[in-house]
């Protein structure tokens, strides 16, 4: 079975191998939480850095779910440290999703209620 570039990214972080579809569907999930203009642009942005970050980063013409287990390794380092700013925001954007999930945490629910929000409902 082909992995893709998210299930690539978690098993180099040694999720063990039962768990990486569990957790993908999870990162994506939380992509999905976050501000409105990155929600839309996370599966955009993981495509983009499949199908041409090898390319930017490293000038292979593969895909990065192509790469071996070492050239993906080497991809993963070459975009955290590559010298453009909006590269690495990227690399980053593609990432944090997969990094909430490494440990199994749940995402913190916002149960804050405005102080004003309590007086209205005496004012009523």
């Amino acid at each position: 079975m082909a992995l893709t570039f998210t299930q690539r990214w978690l098993r180099l972080s040694e999720v063990p191998s039962d768990k990486i579809k569990q957790r993908n569907l999870k990162a994506w999930d939380r992509a999905k939480r976050y501000p409105k203009p990155i929600d839309r642009l996370y599966p955009v942005i993981v495509f983009m850095l499949n199908w041409f970050g090898p390319l930017i980063v490293l000038f292979s013409f593969r895909r990065a779910t192509k790469l071996s287990e070492i050239q993906f390794e080497q991809f993963m380092v070459a975009l955290k440290r590559h010298r453009n700013s909006y590269i690495r925001g990227i690399g980053m954007m593609a990432t944090l999703p997969l990094m909430e999930v490494l440990q199994d945490e749940e995402p913190y629910k916002w149960d804050f209620i405005h102080p004003l929000e309590q007086l209205a409902a005496t004012v009523k």
